[in-house]
């Protein structure tokens, strides 16, 4: 993985499995914008989280959830206190984290402005991670 990938981490039974067609549109979505994507394999949630930490620490640029609260848990523990930006489609039952956040969890979907917003998150984390560390020394 490079430091502009997207790693994707999906779960296909999140939502008893009604937005498995979703993922594939995901992917196109996020590699027809211009970024390198990587499907996360993972056969449960041990290995799920594993390749999540894996991921970030293997420089990605954006991690992305594809599933319900459980899956959204998993990759989020990867990606906290990280400078990598973190994306949420949601796909399971309940969805409460991404409703919480206010991403819309009728119509799953990775609108344009989110990828940029993204690329901009994944910047300004970047840049307020190095100006801290200049502060400090």
């Amino acid at each position: 993985m490079t430091s502009g990938d997207i790693a994707v981490l999906a779960n296909p039974t999140a939502g008893r499995g009604r937005h498995r067609g979703l993922l594939p549109g995901v992917l196109q979505r996020l590699g027809a914008a211009g970024h390198t994507v990587r499907l996360l394999e993972a056969g449960g949630a041990e290995e799920a989280e594993k390749a999540c930490h894996r991921a970030v620490a293997d420089g990605c640029a954006a991690l992305v959830a594809v599933g319900g609260d459980g899956t959204v848990h998993l990759a989020l523990q990867a990606a906290a206190s990280r400078p990598v930006a973190f994306g949420v489609v949601p796909a399971g039952t309940g969805n409460d984290f991404a409703a919480g956040v206010g991403v819309p969890v009728r119509t799953p979907r990775i609108p344009a402005t989110s990828l940029r917003r993204m690329r901009r998150t994944r910047s300004s984390t970047t840049n307020s991670s190095a100006a801290r560390a200049a502060k400090a020394s």
